[in-house]
């Protein structure tokens, strides 16, 4: 059976010596968080090794899904990623995980840097070259982030996540204490940026007053779902208008229209775009099952 090794590092080049220990807390919070989230379609764990990461997933479409809530939460800081599928080999004593899939992936993140773009994936397929296309694209469209816009994307997939069922695990947001941990270090590693890099835009609001969505009341729609469903010939339906004003309460520092003016600037096309990615992976992986 192929799996999906997800290998990547995090550009640690603006990190201040006395930082060192809050950012590997900060990234360790994340990624505890997220090894809770993808429990069932984890091979082998995400684990970091100093500004590197690694894990294996069961599919491709999973091993996605993980970056791209990753890379929500590191921001500012800036990750690259690649997904390597085939099989894989995991040495018991020395837990080096080797095989086809750490090939694949190795050479996708490399392509990242040839390509300057966060996420590549090799298979090896005729299909790759389209798939790493819409990943420039998407890459384009982040080039405008500001903290107001990541962090409406991240309350957005708190809201209305790209979801896969049988594959994610979600819990109460106020709960999560590796998630409250992740997102206080988001805001401290935010200020501390800010003050050295002035192309960093806009003033991070107090986390401590998020109010972050209870369960009940977000929409977790299965990608799965969405693959038997979706005959449209442009894939829109990754959005919809009536969270706009639950993200701008949860967020406690703006306002509806602000949350529109984002929304409607890139990131629903940003959305869509990564949805596509998602659907893409599910056909795929249904076509070889």
């Amino acid at each position: 059976m192929n799996c999906t090794i997800l290998l990547g590092e995090v550009n640690s080049e603006k990190i201040d010596k006395e930082w060192v220990l809050e950012f590997n807390n900060f990234l360790q919070n994340v990624i505890t968080y997220l090894n809770r989230v993808f429990q069932k379609s984890l091979k082998v764990k995400v684990a970091l090794r100093k500004e590197e990461f690694q894990g294996v997933f069961n599919n491709a479409l999973t091993a996605y899904l993980y970056y791209r809530q990753m890379k929500m939460l590191l921001y500012p800081l800036e990750i690259k990623a690649g997904l390597g599928e085939g099989k894989y080999y995991q040495n018991t004593e020395t837990d080096v995980v080797e095989g086809p899939a750490h090939f694949n992936a190795h050479k996708a993140l490399s392509l990242t840097q040839d390509f300057k773009i966060s996420i590549a994936y090799i298979s090896f397929n005729k299909f790759d070259k389209y798939l790493n296309s819409i990943f420039q694209a998407i890459e384009f469209l982040e080039k405008k982030n500001t903290i107001s816009s990541n962090l409406i994307k991240l309350m957005a997939e708190f809201y209305f996540p790209l979801y896969k069922k049988n594959a994610m695990d979600f819990y109460e947001f106020t709960k999560e204490k590796n998630l409250l941990k992740a997102l206080k270090s988001k805001e401290n590693f935010y200020n501390l940026l800010a003050e050295e890099d002035h192309s960093i835009r806009g003033i991070y609001p107090d986390s401590d007053k998020f109010q972050l969505p209870k369960l009940e009341d977000c929409e977790l729609i299965d990608l799965e779902t969405l693959f038997g469903k979706e005959k449209a010939d442009v894939v829109t339906c990754f959005w919809k208008r009536g969270f706009y004003s639950r993200i701008a309460k949860s967020l406690n520092n703006t306002t509806r229209q602000n949350v529109n003016k984002h929304l409607e600037s890139g990131i629903i096309l940003q959305r869509n775009l990564e949805g596509s990615v998602c659907l893409f992976l599910a056909e795929k992986r249904n076509q070889v099952n």
